[in-house]
């Protein structure tokens, strides 16, 4: 998900450097054993300065106060971009990457925006849907602090935006009571059509990246729910995407996607509900996930309550809470992707980069070792503390052949090239191994 950190100058210096024939900027060592471009200590000084520097180097806009900070001429001529961090020092940077911009304006804490589609509508401008939204009173503008997100979807489908609209409203309401133990942020679209594909996965990637502009959303626990049809919607849409949610909360809808389909869970838990009372082979649906997540060994709870086909409002309490207990595992002991329909385009899965749709990828903590059962395409292993121990050797094996072994160095640039690129606050990486 693009657009939430403003940082172009390192992208521009490291194309400068690169047609100067220099090494590229990046902390990534090659499976063959070359080593990175060098870096160099960041010593308690510099890295004051640093800190002090970075919210500014990452979302302060226009003139003003990089005027007066200077911030990118400092930020080059000090040399930030080739410091070395300590693991105390990562987690640092982990905390204010993670807590966001402290120059967030928006002041209203309800309101309907709209948000664009990617597509053109009937009259061929560009299509934007429209979604309400709610804050937590702890919401202020420059607080400087994250919020989670709830993001619900309505039943249907609903071809007329009016009637789309209306059913946006009832979820709202429902989640909107929940602001007090969220503490975070509902926002409830008004979807229209009966698709589940590029235009719905380009409209939530945009909803989230305009939110997060104007409240700072804690990547790391987004909760994508969804009644009746929008339970559907979420049983397509959050499988694929399962690096980008913490949490994936349907309610009684009839779909079984196939085991396939729900083997990209391995890292995303799911919640899930239906009515004793419902539509028998809706109900049969939803039983049929439940025994292949059972059989799979994943973590869900599936709550088969004593109803029809409600909203079952008793449940949003304990999702809610459920949420806030469990973040995103963006670092996950094992990660399992199967997408060969190309549902999801990008080749970053958690901390694997690769062109390859179909893998199981697991980290050895007590051998400091990373396992990705590849065979023949190339990929790229994310690092970060919370993984391994990067201040001792590590070794990825490509099934049962070790292709890399040897030390790693945080980098500062490559964090943040990394969240540069994905727009991902919560995607924050130290260094990378790649495997040809």
């Amino acid at each position: 998900m693009r657009g939430t950190v403003r940082r172009i100058p390192v992208l521009a210096l490291a194309a400068a450097l690169a047609a100067a024939g220099a090494p590229p900027l990046t902390a990534a060592a090659e499976g063959d054993g070359a080593r990175p471009p060098p870096l160099r200590d960041a010593d308690a000084k510099t890295w004051g300065r640093a800190k002090k520097l970075l919210p500014i180097y990452l979302w302060a806009k226009g003139p003003g106060i990089r005027d007066v900070t200077r911030v990118d001429e400092v930020w080059r001529k000090e040399g930030h971009d080739a410091l070395r961090l300590t693991k105390a020092q990562w987690r640092d940077l982990g905390s204010i990457l993670r807590d966001g911009s402290p120059f967030t304006t928006e002041k209203s804490r309800g309101r309907t925006i709209r948000v664009a589609t990617g597509e053109k509508g009937p009259d061929g401008t560009d299509e934007t849907l429209p979604v309400r939204v709610s804050v937590t009173g702890e919401y202020e503008p420059g607080c400087g602090k994250s919020f989670p997100l709830v993001i619900t979807l309505h039943g249907g489908p609903m071809k007329d935006l009016k009637e789309a609209e209306a059913a946006a409203g009832t979820q709202f309401s429902a989640w909107n009571g929940q602001l007090s133990v969220l503490k975070g942020i509902v926002a409830a679209p008004a979807l229209t059509g009966e698709r589940y594909g590029p235009r719905e996965r380009r409209f939530l990637r945009n909803l989230v990246e305009e939110l997060d502009r104007a409240y700072n959303v804690d990547r790391d626990r987004v909760l994508l729910t969804g009644h009746s049809w929008g339970g559907i919607l979420t049983w397509h849409l959050g499988p694929p995407h399962a690096d980008a949610f913490a949490l994936l909360a349907p309610f009684v809808c009839a779909v079984n996607p196939g085991r396939p389909h729900l083997r990209n869970l391995r890292a995303l838990p799911v919640y899930h509900v239906q009515g004793d009372r419902d539509i028998e082979w809706i109900l049969r649906t939803g039983r049929e996930r439940k025994e292949i997540l059972d059989d799979l060994g994943y973590e869900h709870v599936y709550r088969e309550l004593h109803g029809g086909h409600g909203l079952f409002g008793g449940e949003l309490a304990p999702i809610a809470r459920y949420l806030l207990d469990r973040p995103r595992r963006m670092y996950a002991p094992e990660i399992v992707r199967c997408d060969e329909s190309g549902a999801n385009d990008s080749d970053l899965w958690y901390w694997v980069r690769s062109p390859c749709r179909d893998f199981t990828a697991r980290l050895d903590r007590a051998a400091n070792a990373v396992q990705v059962d590849i065979e023949e395409e190339e990929f790229e292993v994310l690092l970060a503390d919370e993984m391994l121990d990067l201040d001792r050797p590590i070794r990825v094996r490509r099934g049962a052949r070790t292709v890399f072994e040897g030390k790693v160095e945080r980098s500062l640039r490559f964090a943040l090239d990394h969240v540069a690129e994905t727009g991902d606050r919560g995607r924050v990486f130290a260094a990378s191994v790649r495997v040809p």
